[in-house]
This record gives structure tokens, C-alpha cells and sequence, in this order.
């Protein structure tokens, strides 16, 4: 649809990408990168994840790729509790719990 420019992307006003540290993944990433840059000027663009690296330095590259303002909205706060459990010998025994 992006490579072919199809009418279909005029009617697109939003694009959201879920978990979009995977830019950073040797393998798909590039996708990812290909479909940021050739969105269409019109087309507004949310990106989520909670482990992005250089988050302010990945905001300012698609701020200046598609030479519009980004904001960074990040926050600590985590809707469903961390647990971290370990499983050994049959039995399972938490070893973090963040609740």
C-alpha cells in the first residue's frame, strides 16, 4: 500500500505503533523504519512501547524524518502489577512482587 501509493492511504489519519521497539530488531526493524518514513505528510503517527531505548534521541529522528513535532509522554506507573517467578525442581516461588 505505501510502495504502490494506493487511494486508500488518503483516507488513513492515523497510524498507532504497538511495541515499536521492535525498530530496534536486526531483523524486522527496517520495516518498521520503511513504513515511518513513507507515511504520507497527512498521516499522524502514535508510537507505544515500555522499553524503547533513547527514547528522547528516537523521538527527535522522527521528528526531523518527518519534520514534525513529537512529544515523549512516558509515565512509571504500571497499570498491572510485576511478578517474577522462578521455577525450579517442580515448584514455582515468586521472587518479585511488585503489587
Amino acid at each position: 500500500m505505501l510502495y504502490r501509493g494506493a487511494d486508500l492511504i488518503r483516507d488513513i489519519e492515523w497510524v498507532i505503533f504497538d511495541e515499536v521497539h521492535y525498530i530496534n530488531d536486526r531483523d524486522r526493524g527496517v520495516v518498521w523504519e520503511e513504513v515511518i518514513i513513507m507515511l504520507p505528510e497527512h498521516v499522524s503517527i502514535i508510537m507505544l512501547s515500555a522499553t524503547v531505548p533513547n527514547t528522547f534521541e528516537f523521538a527527535d529522528w522522527v521528528g526531523r524524518t518527518k519534520q514534525k513535532p513529537v512529544y515523549v509522554v512516558s509515565t512509571f506507573k504500571r497499570p498491572v502489577p510485576l511478578q517474577h517467578y522462578l521455577w525450579c525442581h517442580g515448584k514455582m516461588f515468586k521472587i518479585v512482587d511488585d503489587t
